[in-house]
């Protein structure tokens, strides 16, 4: 393969790959809700993972879900690109512009659904002292009653 070709499959692999990877990704987060990440929570996190402060939790919920949803976006892209870059494969110009604008809009939509998530995690799973109610969290994800959970809105 000559380097005319080799540049042409990388940038073919950019346009129908990492650029619709970057805009999935980031439509995903943006769409997520708490209700969405403690539907797949469970209860046996509480016992195994050492979260103390909401903020932990959400971050481990929102990395859980990140990481799955970019696997599963990623293999329903490269599923339907006939070739697979080699090792040496980089995102040529001017598409690594827009390739590295797109993770820079992904990792500023990442932070403020980490701290909505947040926010709405402590109105709905503290207490009136700020410690996290863990009986009203274990409930919550123990019955899931018809696979969906309704999280009240103290904060409207």
């Amino acid at each position: 393969m000559n380097r005319k070709q080799h540049n042409s499959i990388r940038k073919d692999f950019a346009e129908k790959v990492i650029v619709p990877f970057q805009q999935a990704r980031l439509e995903r987060l943006q769409a997520v809700r708490l209700s969405d990440l403690l539907e797949q929570f469970s209860p046996f996190l509480l016992t195994i993972v050492p979260m103390a402060t909401a903020d932990a939790i959400i971050c481990t919920l929102v990395n859980v879900y990140v990481a799955s949803q970019e696997q599963s976006i990623f293999d329903k892209l490269v599923k339907d690109f006939a070739y697979l870059p080699s090792d040496d494969f980089h995102v040529p110009t001017p598409l690594d512009e827009a390739v590295r604008l797109k993770d820079s809009a992904f990792k500023m939509a990442y932070i403020a659904k980490l701290n909505e998530l947040t926010y709405e995690f402590l109105v709905n799973f503290t207490t009136t002292d700020h410690e996290i109610d863990w009986l009203k969290l274990a409930d919550l994800v123990s019955q899931r009653e018809g696979g969906k959970m309704s999280l009240s809105s103290k904060n409207n």
